[in-house]
């Protein structure tokens, strides 16, 4: 009598949940069933007639087998996944088993037509979420080893065939880079000249970042490469002016570290004097502070003139920013807590979350398939538009990164696309989703949810639509 070696190893298994013999050089062996003898010892029978084959010479090490690929995690819905699995074992001659523990039904466990192992399958929309895999391979032995993943199937986006016309001149901003210190800040500089239509740009302040110093040519060089006027040429006169970007730049703080006296800049001033000339003109708007850097030069500013802090929002993108000057940080949180309470501000990748790193969904994950995958887009929607497209630079980590666009995206996520308010930060927005840290400090967000993936896919989740957007606006090129 024999006796199945799934009760010799104590593991629940039958063929449809997904089980396929390979030997240990990966060809798959169909007609078989791996059992054990009456003395509990594994060999193989033949499934049709139950004849006993002889064992494979084995050279037995004691060692499990494994998996030598590993799987791609995400799929969107209508779309075939497929994953080509590749187990290996160092004892010479072993069979081995291959099966799934846990999978969802639109998948299964096949040999395709080149005797390749394949976890394959199309989901549908009623896929859509986040599935647990489980995979095992055995040897003769009765070793193993398991491969554990989550597969995350992405609804797919519906994707808009013409922008939406905001109205003009909805926001007042001032954006503080520390532009210089990789090219992500210049892809951001790009989107915020695109869109200076709905984002008025009262200061562009080049301040100092955590490796670079200030550079206030390099950026007046790159607003000049973004040849803003030529698209006004073609025909969308609201956009600003290169001129008047150009007049709004000013030096920031060329050293990191909290403020103080003497510490002022044409940057922290020009804030303040941002802030005071709109209340003689009777202008009610917030200014938006959108730091991109170390919050150096914010703190200046709230430091040498508090009373302007009912009248400025800031969204930060914290971080590495954020430790890279803790001091200015913690200077701002401090004035938060002891002088204005009701100061606004999101931190964007906030200690307080553990630097859940909300912005980092604007370039990782969401919808990275054909032209919307960051090095494809700026190949598909970007070169070949002009000087300005040709000139764009690209990150070594993704090709298209910006990752400090998400402060912008916030602002025009309501208007452009229709989500969110830029009142309510905890409502959903193309620039994140937050939650207020503390009661006794009303209008401070942070990231939200329990994990960074989660976080992130407040931002990822939009990709197509902001990507959208952007590549209509780049045709204004032409």
């Amino acid at each position: 009598m024999f006796t199945s070696l799934k009760n010799y190893l104590k593991i629940i298994c039958v063929l449809c949940a997904g089980l396929l013999f390979v030997s240990c050089g990966g060809t798959i062996d169909y007609g078989q069933e791996l059992v054990t003898t009456a003395d509990g010892l594994p060999t193989w029978q033949d499934i049709e007639n139950g004849a006993q084959l002889p064992p494979p010479p084995i050279v037995v090490s004691g060692a499990a087998p494994v998996f030598v690929t590993s799987p791609d995690t995400q799929v969107v819905e209508g779309e075939l996944y497929s994953y080509a699995i590749e187990v290996a074992d160092i004892d010479v001659g072993d069979k081995l088993v291959v099966r799934a523990e846990r999978l969802p039904g639109w998948l299964e466990l096949i040999s395709d037509s080149t005797n390749q192992l394949r976890l394959t399958g199309t989901p549908d929309k009623s896929d859509v979420g986040t599935h647990s895999i489980v995979l095992k391979v055995i040897d003769l032995s009765g070793f193993d080893t398991s491969q554990v993943f989550d597969l995350v199937v992405q609804a797919k986006p519906q994707v808009s065939p013409e922008p939406i016309q905001p109205p003009v001149g909805e926001y007042r901003v001032l954006v503080d880079t520390d532009i210089g210190h990789d090219p992500d800040d210049i892809q951001s500089l790009y989107r915020l000249a695109h869109y200076s239509d709905i984002l008025k740009v009262e200061g562009i302040i080049a301040s100092v970042s955590r490796n670079t110093e200030a550079d206030i040519a390099l950026l007046r060089q790159w607003i000049r490469t973004i040849r803003i006027n030529v698209m006004r040429a073609n025909g969308y006169p609201e956009l600003m002016t290169q001129e008047a970007l150009l007049a709004n730049v000013r030096l920031g703080a060329k050293s990191l570290g909290g403020p103080g006296p003497g510490r002022a800049s044409p940057g922290s001033n020009h804030i303040i004097t941002s802030v005071q000339s709109a209340i003689s003109k009777g202008d009610s708007r917030p200014l938006y502070i959108l730091a991109w850097g170390p919050l150096t030069t914010v703190a200046q500013a709230l430091h040498d003139s508090p009373e302007i802090a009912p009248y400025i929002r800031i969204y930060s993108i914290g971080s590495s920013n954020a430790t890279a000057d803790i001091a200015s940080r913690n200077y701002i949180y401090n004035f938060m807590k002891s002088q204005y309470e009701n100061l606004w501000w999101i931190e964007n990748g906030s200690p307080l979350s553990n630097y859940r790193n909300t912005y980092i969904g604007i370039f990782f994950q969401g919808y990275q398939v054909g032209e919307w995958a960051s090095q494809r887009f700026i190949d598909a929607n970007i070169r070949g538009h002009g000087d300005a497209g040709d000139a764009f630079p690209t990150t070594v980590f993704s090709g298209l990164q910006e990752g400090d666009s998400p402060s912008m995206l916030y602002l025009l996520s309501p208007i452009v696309g229709g989500v969110g308010n830029v009142d309510i930060p905890t409502s959903e927005s193309w620039g994140g989703q937050f939650i207020q840290y503390s009661s006794q400090t009303p209008n401070f967000y942070i990231d939200c949810c329990k994990t960074t993936t989660e976080a992130q896919a407040t931002i990822n989740k939009w990709r197509v639509k902001f990507l959208t957007d952007w590549k209509l606006r780049w045709d204004r090129y032409k």
